[in-house]
């Protein structure tokens, strides 16, 4: 069992958070986790996470970026549980590789969209993910980053994503995601934990 507690400052501009086509989203969170049962658990996280929407030629095509970075840590004998590490792949972080495919303490993402109004209610979106994770926060950088890349379309009303297909490729293959959410949707509270036992 864990004692888990956020504290987080948001700033909101986009002008429809479930279809947003213009403004952006940031935000920073500071959580901890107090193992309760067997006090080797406890551990402290540091997130911060921004989403930028640039509207062209009234917001029909749209340049959509977002980056994400997440730092764990720990008091001496103590240690991040596996099942709460952060963790990369999927359908909202590298889509051209399977869920939670890659864990460690600490983790960057990078995602790039370009999307485009095919007509009423679809848009098309090509897509590039990079990102990494790394047992200590100093080689969180550029380098040696796992990538993917591919085409998507959303369903949707005027101002809110119904149904949304990618294909995602990557150097593991090919993978088909279908969601009822916008890909670059921010996270709320502790973004990167997958599930808890």
């Amino acid at each position: 069992a864990f004692l888990h507690s956020d504290l987080s400052v948001n700033v909101d501009t986009r002008n429809h958070p479930s279809r947003p086509t213009n403004g952006g989203d940031y935000r920073v969170t500071f959580s901890t986790f107090s193992d309760r049962d067997f006090g080797q658990y406890s551990f402290r996280r540091v997130e911060a996470e921004a989403s930028r929407f640039i509207p062209i030629l009234h917001e029909n095509w749209v340049i959509a970026l977002r980056a994400r970075v997440a730092s764990s840590d720990t008091s001496d004998g103590n240690v991040v549980p596996f099942y709460l590490l952060p963790t990369l792949g999927g359908s909202r972080s590298l889509r051209g590789y399977d869920d939670y495919r890659f864990r460690d303490r600490n983790l960057l993402l990078l995602n790039a969209e370009y999307r485009w109004r095919v007509f009423g209610a679809l848009d098309g979106a090509l897509f590039y993910d990079a990102g990494k994770v790394t047992p200590r926060f100093g080689d969180l950088d550029l380098t040696d980053l796992r990538s993917s890349y591919g085409l998507g379309f959303r369903f949707h009303s005027n101002n809110t994503t119904v149904f949304r297909v990618d294909v995602g490729r990557s150097a593991e293959g090919t993978r088909l995601l279908l969601s009822i959410t916008d890909a670059l949707k921010p996270g709320r509270g502790s973004i990167f934990i997958p599930y808890v036992p």
